[in-house]
């Protein structure tokens, strides 16, 4: 699940929301990555209160490190809140390596990105089954996160391409407007 910082507080209630979902309707494990950027979980959070921060600085992740910061709850989901290092972009290679030793233990492992995490993103995105995009209902969202997608390369991969998934956020001034958006893209 991938968004703009400016989108962040709907993007972790939609990953909460499709993991419950995902837990409710299949009955089993789900966990849930949240990866804040260099400074955990600024501002408005829409998580459950509660678990340690893993912070994803200290070379690759073992099961044990992970599983020791992993908060259950009671409706089923895990969530694991890590940070990622606050000097330079992230590194992918550590992301990549906490999912697959994640993927040993869960059905489902979802992992929330920011696009301020640099393009070591896309470096993870690309080894996810299904990538969503959050959206703002705008034009002008629609055509930065198109740009962002031209510039990191992504949209040239043309494997991954078929995984992205745009989920267009409802908000109160989006009813009616979905022709004029298409329009103006």
């Amino acid at each position: 699940i991938f968004g703009e910082e400016s989108v962040a507080a709907q993007a972790s209630l939609y990953a909460l929301n499709l993991s419950v979902g995902l837990r409710d309707q299949t009955k089993k494990k789900v966990v849930m990555v949240d990866v804040a950027g260099p400074e955990p979980h600024q501002g408005v959070s829409v998580m459950p209160p509660g678990g340690e921060i893993f912070f994803m600085d200290k070379g690759l992740a073992t099961l044990d490190e992970a599983s020791q910061k992993i908060t259950r709850y009671a409706g089923g989901v895990d969530i694991l809140r890590s940070s990622a290092p606050g000097h330079g972009p992230l590194d992918a290679s550590i992301v990549t390596s906490l999912l697959t030793l994640l993927v040993n233990d869960y059905h489902y492992v979802l992992i929330l990105l920011s696009s301020r995490l640099g393009d070591g993103v896309f470096k993870v995105l690309a080894q996810t089954d299904t990538v969503h995009l959050i959206l703002e209902p705008r034009p002008d969202a629609f055509k930065r996160m198109m740009q962002l997608l031209v510039d990191s390369g992504v949209w040239s991969d043309q494997e991954l391409k078929k995984q992205i998934k745009p989920i267009i956020l409802e908000t109160p001034h989006a009813h009616g407007h979905g022709v004029r958006l298409a329009w103006a893209l």
